[in-house]
């Protein structure tokens, strides 16, 4: 989940949903400025996601796409927090 970015002290984030923008993920790259030892996992997809993406730092966010069943049941277990 940490694309290659994975380190001990690392905490891993999730966020589960629809990408779009009224989902205010602008938040979210605010909260990886703030705390540089949090990763995060973003699991959908929609029709904000590719002009999102830039937005990100690569070395804090990993886009994961969409899953389902055992794979997303995986990725909630693997977070430390869900936001």
């Amino acid at each position: 989940m940490f694309n290659g970015h994975y380190a001990e002290d690392k905490i891993l984030l999730l966020s589960v949903g629809r990408i779009s923008p009224e989902k205010n993920f602008d938040f979210l790259v605010q909260v990886l400025k703030r705390f540089p030892r949090a990763f995060l996992c973003i699991v959908g997809g929609g029709p904000y996601k590719e002009s999102l993406e830039p937005l990100f730092p690569s070395e804090q966010t990993h886009f994961m796409g969409f899953l389902q069943g055992q794979e997303l049941a995986n990725a909630y277990a693997s977070a430390d927090y869900f936001i």
